[in-house]
């Protein structure tokens, strides 16, 4: 059971992710809000829910007991190959700039006693719609 010191822990991280999500939406520049553009022109349709592949990459040694950490965290590890100090993970993601932005804080912060960081790759599926030109998706919206 958990501690009360580790579970204000945990709010505090929780509501700085929050916090930095929030602004990063807020920002039409931040890395996450241009994603969501860049991802929107492939024709991937902005607000539906998406599988992301993310990519891990660990500088510290037993990064391996991470494994069991991300999966109760709701990441599938991705099989196949030698990991090595690469993880390629996924995850559902609404492909907005807040929830984008979101995961990718609660990853760092998960991978952080690993000296580790997480770099978006993509989604794992096929685009939903065709890509349309940026001038006539803003007329259109």
């Amino acid at each position: 059971m958990p501690t009360l010191a580790s579970r204000i822990a945990a709010l505090a991280a929780n509501t700085t992710d929050t916090i930095v999500a929030l602004a990063e939406a807020a920002w039409p520049r931040s890395m996450s809000s241009r994603e969501i553009d860049r991802l929107a022109s492939d024709g991937y349709e902005a607000g539906s829910v998406h599988e992301m592949y993310f990519l891990l990459s660990f500088e510290r040694p037993g990064w391996e007991r991470m494994l069991g950490e991300l999966q109760r965290a709701g990441f599938v590890v991705r099989d196949g190959g030698p990991l090595g100090p690469f993880v390629t993970v996924r995850t559902a993601v609404r492909l907005r700039a807040f929830e984008l932005s979101l995961v990718g804080n609660r990853l760092d912060r998960m991978l952080a006693k690993y000296d580790g960081f997480s770099t978006l790759i993509g989604p794992a599926a096929a685009r939903t719609v065709q890509p349309q030109p940026l001038e006539r998706r803003l007329v259109a919206g």
